[in-house]
């Protein structure tokens, strides 16, 4: 899939869309776990340099992910919390090669439920600015 292939720059309009479009055609539960890891794992990544931008400029510095979704709560960029640490649990799963095929449906429902929400929130507060 073209959107899984690093370099591919899109704003963070894209991202949503995508993100959308993926969850109502049920493309997602097609997907091999691989797949969907990969694509949650650049979405989070995205959110990260987005959110981290907003913090420099706020003069926030971050030296790992959870300081950067830490800090964006203290501005208020991120309102729910508990959302944004089951999506750094989840990131710390696929990080370590611990997700595994049965942890393919938790993270389906997950990517369409509270996180779909979180995203749509976010993009309210973060400028739309290109990043790969």
């Amino acid at each position: 899939m073209s959107f899984l292939k690093e370099g591919k720059k899109l704003s963070y309009n894209e991202v949503i869309e995508m993100h959308q479009s993926l969850i109502k055609q049920d493309i997602l539960p097609q997907l091999e776990t691989e797949e969907i890891n990969s694509f949650f794992m650049r979405v989070m990544k995205f959110i990260e340099e987005k959110l981290n931008l907003h913090l420099i400029a706020a003069g926030y510095k971050a030296n790992n992910t959870q300081q950067v979704f830490e800090n964006a709560a203290r501005l208020r960029l991120t309102t729910d919390t508990s959302v944004w640490q089951q999506a750094l649990e989840f990131q710390q799963k696929i990080e370590s090669k611990e997700n595994t095929d049965e942890d393919k449906e938790s993270l389906i429902k997950f990517m369409s439920g509270g996180f779909l929400e979180a995203l749509r929130h976010l993009g309210h507060d973060v400028e739309v600015t290109r990043i790969e």
